[in-house]
C-alpha cells in the first residue's frame, strides 16, 4: 500500500521514479553527478597549471526531491553548477 513504509531512494533509475510518482518510494536524494565532473575538470586544469587548494573537500551538493519533482532534478542540479564554480574557483591560488 501507498505510504505504509517511508522509502526514500538515492537514485534516478525509472524504476526508482516510478515508485516516486506512484507514491510507494516518497523521494530521492539525488547528488549532483554534473558539478562531480564538472568541477573536477577544473581541479585538474588548475592543479596542471601549478595552483593549489588547501581544501580537501568540496560540498558539490544533492537535491532531495518528491512526487513530480523527481523529472526536474538533473536540471535543479545543472542550474546549481555555474555558482558552484564560482566559489569553488575561490579556493585556488
Amino acid at each position: 500500500k501507498p505510504g505504509s513504509i517511508i522509502n526514500i531512494g538515492w537514485t534516478t533509475l525509472p524504476e526508482i521514479l516510478e515508485g516516486v510518482k506512484a507514491g510507494y518510494i516518497q523521494g530521492v536524494v539525488r547528488q549532483n553527478p554534473y558539478a562531480m565532473g564538472y568541477l573536477s575538470v577544473y581541479a585538474l586544469k588548475w592543479y596542471i597549471d601549478g595552483k593549489r587548494t588547501t581544501e580537501k573537500f568540496f560540498d558539490s551538493g544533492v537535491v532531495f526531491a518528491k512526487g513530480n519533482e523527481v523529472d526536474t532534478v538533473d536540471e535543479v542540479n545543472m542550474k546549481k553548477v555555474p555558482q558552484m564554480l564560482e566559489e569553488f574557483k575561490k579556493l585556488w591560488k
